[in-house]
């Protein structure tokens, strides 16, 4: 019964600090003002849920990389493209990567974790 509790105290620790205990980077345009509140309402949706953010360009857990792309997207457009330990968030111009920022946030306020998130795309419906 002791192995037992004690097997079970050391999977509860362990299993639950893995996904709260990862660092990320935030790779943004610090020349764009809406990826400049892109990268603080990241940030903190992230240290709320337990993530650690990294300042370290080279040493980090995942890379959230937030960029405008205009070439391929519409204005006001996203995609949130995750690919293993990075997540791209491309706007059609930055109001567009405010939406895919405020998408992202919300799934991980929601309890998504970095791992579990899917690719996305939105635009906005014109009539």
């Amino acid at each position: 019964m002791k192995k037992l509790i004690i097997g079970l105290f050391s999977f509860l620790v362990l299993g639950l600090g893995y996904g709260f205990s990862q660092s990320v980077y935030v790779l943004y345009d610090a020349d764009l003002s809406q990826a400049k509140y892109a990268n603080k309402i990241m940030r903190e949706a992230l240290i709320s849920k337990g993530y650690k953010i990294s300042e370290n360009r080279t040493q980090y857990d995942f890379l959230l990389n937030l960029d405008v792309n205009a070439v391929n997207l519409d204005k006001e457009s996203y995609r949130i493209i995750p690919d293993r330990k990075t997540i791209t968030i491309n706007g059609g111009d930055a109001n567009g990567l405010l939406y895919g920022c405020l998408s992202l946030r919300e799934k991980i306020n929601n309890g998504i974790k970095l791992h579990e998130i899917v690719y996305e795309e939105e635009k906005p419906e014109m009539e």
